[in-house]
């Protein structure tokens, strides 16, 4: 399944906006679907998005399960770098 950021929330600042996503995307991880989280059209990303989105799935799904699942594209130097720095920080 493919999860467009872009056609659930209207911008990547804050902490609803993230759990906008996180409902979508932990709805699919729970079933065991594989996961395209889709940045593309997205400019940047706040800490407390990724915090609320994709670092909450790793405290309630675990690094790997999530690892094994999720794949995000169309990211920018800017979400990626974020979201690695906030992935290896969580899995550490």
């Amino acid at each position: 399944m493919v999860v467009s950021v872009k056609n659930l929330v209207n911008g990547c600042d804050t902490n609803d906006q993230g759990i906008v996503i996180y409902k979508h995307v932990s709805s699919c991880l729970k079933a065991g679907t594989k996961v395209t989280l889709d940045f593309s059209g997205i400019s940047n990303v706040t800490s407390s998005f990724v915090n609320s989105s994709v670092v909450q799935l790793i405290d309630d799904f675990g690094y790997d399960h999530v690892r094994s699942l999720l794949v995000i594209k169309g990211v920018n130097n800017q979400i990626g770098s974020l979201l690695r720095e906030r992935m290896t920080k969580i899995a550490a």
